[in-house]
């Protein structure tokens, strides 16, 4: 069984459909194909290996969903984040 930890939101979002859940990858609580959408924010660039991570949205997302990531442009940014394992370009 995975370990479930839930987090708590900021009171101001909180809403009856909405569920906050902190897991690890190799056993996210989520079933397969669940999702049209799943948005990742500034995640992938500390990643030493996106492989699982990608791996995860895609078992979560519904055939034809979408995913959305984002990440700093190593081409406009400051290059000076020592957390980030790798600065990714736009193409």
């Amino acid at each position: 069984m995975v370990a479930v930890d839930r987090i708590a939101p900021d009171p101001s979002h909180r809403g009856e459909r909405l569920h906050y859940v902190r897991s690890d990858l190799g056993g996210i609580p989520l079933a397969a194909e669940r999702f049209d959408l799943v948005l990742s924010f500034q995640v992938i660039e500390h990643l030493p290996d996106p492989g699982p991570y990608l791996d995860a949205i895609a078992r979560v997302l519904r055939p034809g969903g979408t995913a959305v990531l984002t990440t700093p442009n190593l081409l406009l940014s400051e290059r000076e984040n020592p957390f980030h394992v790798h600065e990714y370009e736009a193409d």
